[in-house]
């Protein structure tokens, strides 16, 4: 199994919430981790939170987001906010599912 640097796994964090992507955007992006692998750094993370479960969230909470983004009344950004979302792109990948 490769092992990665810390500069590795820190380039995989950063930009996993700079650039607002889900966990499967961002090692398609980089090439690297798996993305267990990258869910696993980044629950290491403090700007993680408990409310975020392996990279997933419940059906009634992607649900409710769509259905405001939906809506026109919110950007993607104040939803993941108001549902604590970490990634405000996550909302737009489910709108297009």
């Amino acid at each position: 199994m490769r092992r990665y640097t810390e500069e590795e796994k820190r380039r995989a964090v950063e930009q996993y919430y700079e650039e607002e992507l889900t966990t499967q955007e961002t090692v398609e992006r980089l090439g690297y981790p798996t993305r267990q692998h990258l869910e696993r750094w980044l629950r290491m993370d403090d700007r993680y939170g408990e409310s975020f479960y392996h990279g997933f969230y419940s059906t009634n909470i992607k649900i409710e987001a769509v259905r405001r983004y939906l809506s026109g009344q919110y950007k993607a950004r104040e939803i993941a906010e108001q549902l604590d979302i970490r990634c405000s792109g996550c909302i737009n990948t489910w709108t297009k599912s």
